[in-house]
């Protein structure tokens, strides 16, 4: 046991720890993506949100279950989205 220990010990110390912090991240990910999810299904007409594509805007319609309407612009230009391309709800 001594020899095994010896000769493997480093490396089994280097496997849990690899593990413990693979799973650590995988927790955290998971509460993030959870979090995400949250925002994204409860938003509200006037929110501002960011999208993944760097579009600021304020959510006007909410109204369809897979997508939304947002208003940006001077122009009051209207475009709909992915729920899941929002990427931030910003709080003025």
């Amino acid at each position: 046991m001594g020899q095994f220990l010896s000769t493997y010990g480093g490396m089994i110390i280097i496997l849990a720890v690899m593990v413990i912090f693979t799973v650590f991240m995988t927790k955290k990910d998971k509460k993030r993506q959870q979090e995400r999810k949250n925002m994204q299904n409860n938003l509200e007409v006037g929110d501002m949100v960011l999208m993944e594509c760097g579009i600021v805007g304020k959510v006007v319609s909410t109204k369809d279950l897979d997508t939304i309407l947002i208003e940006t612009g001077s122009d009051k230009t209207k475009l709909r989205f992915k729920r899941w391309a929002i990427a931030s709800k910003i709080d003025e």
